[in-house]
């Protein structure tokens, strides 16, 4: 599993510029079946861990490379992309440029 934060996820996918293929898994899903991507990330997550879990105890006879770390990372980085989703949806819309502020001024106060 890949190991990022739930930051860089969040910016990966809301640039629209480069998607990981964890990610990119978890982004059609959920533009597929509708569902907000922090829900969709923890349970894609949580099913990669649960997988290579199975993997290694079938062909192990023991789980490997699974800890607490990696499932603590499983579910919390989604929710921290569903709290930065909520975030970003609630901010103030973008303001104009400053040249395009300073020209509605001037005409404001140009009017007789």
């Amino acid at each position: 599993m890949e190991r990022r934060g739930g930051f860089w996820a969040f910016c990966m996918v809301k640039a629209k510029v480069l998607v990981l293929a964890g990610e990119g898994l978890t982004l059609a899903i959920a533009q597929r079946t509708g569902h907000e991507f922090g829900n969709v990330k923890i349970a894609v997550d949580c099913g990669l861990v649960l997988f290579s879990a199975m993997l290694s105890f079938s062909l192990l006879g023991r789980i490997t490379g699974i800890r607490e770390g990696t499932v603590a990372s499983a579910v919390l980085v989604g929710m921290v992309v569903r709290v930065l989703q909520t975030i970003s949806s609630h901010r103030a819309p973008a303001r104009a440029p400053p040249s395009a502020r300073l020209q509605n001024n001037a005409s404001l106060h140009l009017r007789p």
